[in-house]
């Protein structure tokens, strides 16, 4: 499953429609481990990356400062992700947009919506999946234009799909301020509500806590 581009706050969305089976893209990561997710930098497969002249700023860590408001953040797509043994996911990206450093810490609260702006009658976890991460959540400091990042995940519908998440709302902490974004990707039914019934275990929704880069998002052997 791969992921292309990025969309920014209140980016119009389309609906891809549900699929009652996925479709998996190629990996750059051969001989992955059953039941794992790899991280891939889009558009740089098979290609080789040029050294940047400066270093961009990136999320520090074990650091705290000024709250991140809702209104100093954009929403993007992250890097891509290929999903393995019918788990789904999105990485995505939160950028200081602002001209002072600010902090983030903890698990973002996450609703996905349907083509209508309906919220999804899905259950929501944090980190419980063998997919997302399990550490605990720790203070990371952005300078303007670092990002930090999070991880939804679930697992395909078996039975047939009865539509697709196509948009994100994400707030943070007290912040009552959300941001819209994205959540249909170019393979159709990554975050599909399933037909079989509250019980379904792709009624789950897993959210990992926000880190400081992609790969921390995702489960460890």
């Amino acid at each position: 499953m791969t992921l292309r581009g990025s969309v920014e706050a209140r980016v119009p969305v389309r609906n891809l429609g549900g699929a009652a089976r996925p479709v998996y893209a190629p990996s750059c990561m051969s001989a992955l481990p059953p039941g794992r997710l790899s991280v891939e930098r889009f558009g740089l497969q098979g290609q080789e990356e040029k050294p940047a002249a400066t270093s961009p700023p990136v999320a520090l860590p074990h650091s705290s400062g000024r709250a991140c408001v809702t209104s100093m953040l954009k929403l993007g797509r992250g890097e891509a992700v290929s999903a393995m043994t019918g788990e789904h996911a999105l990485i995505f990206r939160l950028t200081n947009g602002g001209t002072q450093p600010c902090s983030v810490s903890g698990y973002p609260a996450v609703t996905l919506l349907d083509g209508h702006g309906a919220a999804m009658p899905f259950r929501y976890t944090h980190g419980q999946s063998q997919y997302v991460t399990h550490a605990r959540p720790e203070s990371l400091l952005l300078p303007p234009t670092a990002s930090a990042y999070f991880l939804v995940a679930k697992y395909r519908c078996d039975v047939g799909s009865a539509g697709d998440a196509v948009t994100i709302r994400v707030s943070l902490g007290t912040n009552a301020a959300t941001l819209i974004g994205r959540a249909a990707g170019p393979v159709e039914g990554v975050l599909s509500y399933c037909l079989g019934g509250p019980a379904d275990p792709g009624q789950v929704v897993d959210i990992s806590p926000i880190e400081a880069t992609p790969g921390a998002t995702l489960g460890r052997p």
